[in-house]
C-alpha cells in the first residue's frame, strides 16, 4: 500500500459520510416540517 492511498482514504470516507448525514438531515428537516404543517393545517381545520 502506498502511503499516497493511506492519506487520501481517510479523507474521502470522511467526505462522503458528510454528504450522506447533510442528505439525511435535509431529507429529515423537510419531512418534520412538511409533517408539523399538516398536522396544524388539519387541526386549524378540525
Amino acid at each position: 500500500m502506498k502511503p499516497d492511498k493511506m492519506s487520501k482514504d481517510p479523507i474521502q470516507t470522511l467526505y462522503r459520510v458528510v454528504h450522506y448525514v447533510e442528505r439525511t438531515a435535509l431529507a429529515l428537516s423537510v419531512l418534520l416540517l412538511t409533517g408539523t404543517a399538516g398536522y396544524l393545517t388539519i387541526h386549524a381545520w378540525a
